[in-house]
């Protein structure tokens, strides 16, 4: 071979390095690093539950995890700003990135960013799904001083009575916690709470509370120990799909209420499956399928593209991943779910900046890919 056409200025293979700004890359080639921030911004987004060809999740998971804690020990503050609007945007499918990165902000950095990132927990820690995933990752990282019980103890004592009694029939339990186990860890004090606010406490704690709670905690357990007229009553009460027993999810009567109350948008696209299979989105389809495109609740639900994407492919398919439930895809509800995807895009602040989509036809492509899971 002639050893001179392998010199040359406008190509390089990939094994070597092109410009001195690269670095070697898990594949054995080079490529351009990012700054700290766009990294940051990129894990909060995408995550790292799955591994890449090269690159184990553990080990993608584990380099991320030093660069969050590297950037909430030079800049804390900055790092809950960008967590608050990645979460608030809607830009990411799943939370656990960014309640892990958020666990890091609140343990790491000066004093002063850690009560910064504190102060920000109401808007970030929004659901009780959300505060019991933020308390299993911050276990990893620090203890339960006070600025951490104070927040904690702000998440439930700033709800309404009857907004913090909906959290706690919703997200019993969730990740080996209960609001039982977080309430025993962050002691809210008796100032500036109601009487209700502490008898919900106690039902928490699993106290005998009398009629002192709200509505809806008596109706959550007339519907645990009655039939289909207790269901019905309970979801006209407020009971949403989670607190009602698993034989209420059962019957379509159910889940006909359930869609006259407004079944929220989330909970209706995981259930589409169900609702099919028990033939209510033959009965009810055109009350479905104005849900599902209805732009408001798309924005309220700050629903992501990938999942409806997710749900849409899942649902036509007419089985679940593992095969273990079938059902016959309505052909409105696919074209309802293929309207929402692209109007939840409207909804996803957009970035200005020019992408660009590469394909790699390589050999080490040839190996099948699943498709992310919905949150």
């Amino acid at each position: 071979m002639d050893a001179y056409s392998r010199i040359s200025t406008r190509r390089t293979p990939q094994s070597e390095q092109a410009d001195e700004r690269q670095v070697p890359n898990s594949a054995g080639g080079y490529t351009f690093t990012l700054d700290a921030e766009a990294r940051i911004r990129r894990f909060l987004v995408l995550g790292t539950d799955g591994a890449t060809y090269y690159t184990s999740a553990a080990d993608l998971t584990k380099d991320n995890a030093k660069l969050v804690i590297d950037f909430a020990k030079a800049d804390g503050a900055r790092l809950a700003d960008i967590i608050l609007e990645i979460s608030e945007a809607g830009r990411a499918p799943k939370q656990n990135p960014t309640l892990f990165a958020y666990a890091i902000a609140v343990s790491f950095g000066s004093d002063d960013s850690r009560r910064y990132a504190l102060s920000k927990f109401n808007q970030i820690v929004r659901t009780g799904t959300h505060l019991f995933i933020f308390c299993r990752y911050v276990q990893q990282f620090r203890g339960w001083g006070r600025g951490l019980r104070d927040a904690v103890a702000g998440w439930y004592q700033d709800k309404s009575p009857d907004s913090l009694a909906y959290q706690m029939v919703k997200y019993r339990q969730r990740e080996g916690w209960s609001h039982g186990d977080v309430l025993r860890r962050a002691h809210p004090g008796p100032d500036n709470v109601s009487a209700m606010h502490h008898a919900l406490f106690n039902w928490a704690l699993g106290k005998d509370v009398g009629n002192q709670v709200p509505q809806l905690i008596e109706a959550f357990h007339s519907a645990q120990q009655g039939e289909l007229p207790q269901w019905i009553v309970g979801v006209q009460a407020g009971l949403s799909w989670e607190m009602l027993p698993d034989a209420a999810l059962n019957a379509p009567s159910v889940w006909q209420e359930l869609i006259f109350k407004g079944i929220p948008m989330t909970a209706l696209i995981r259930q589409l499956p169900r609702l099919t299979h028990l033939g209510v989105t033959r009965s009810h389809r055109e009350r479905i399928v104005n849900q599902l495109t209805n732009p408001e609740r798309l924005k309220k639900a700050r629903i992501h593209p990938v999942n409806v994407l997710v749900a849409l492919r899942t649902y036509a398919s007419g089985h679940s991943a593992r095969g273990e439930s079938t059902w016959s895809p309505d052909r409105h509800i696919i074209d309802a779910l293929d309207e929402a995807y692209y109007r939840s895009f409207e909804f996803v602040e957009p970035t200005n900046k020019r992408i660009l989509l590469a394909l790699d036809v390589s050999g080490s492509m040839t190996a099948p890919a699943g498709a992310p899971t919905s949150e």
